[in-house]
């Protein structure tokens, strides 16, 4: 089994989520993409070097992406609370 490349340990060891824990301290690639948290498994993928992620610059391109997304979704649902009444018996819980 592979293990993860320099660019995916930075992550792995960064990323706030005790459910990880369970993979120890140097988890293979495999182990990675099945840990049931969807976020986790695409940064993974995008930092892997399967994928041409070959260097620093290359992680941080594709991470500041994919955070510039992320936060577009954000500014749109903030959008949709704020002009939308809210109406408690569709609040989430």
């Amino acid at each position: 089994m592979a293990k993860l490349n320099k660019w995916q340990k930075i992550a792995y060891q960064s990323y706030d989520d005790d459910g990880l824990l369970a993979l120890g301290d140097n988890p293979e690639k495999e182990a990675c993409k099945d840990a049931g948290d969807m976020l986790f498994s695409f940064i993974m993928a995008e930092l892997d070097e399967d994928e041409d992620c070959d260097s620093v610059r290359t992680a941080i391109s594709r991470m500041e992406l994919a955070l510039s997304r992320i936060h577009g979704v954000v500014k749109a649902l903030y959008k949709e609370a704020f002009t939308e009444p809210l109406d408690d018996s569709k609040r989430d819980r």
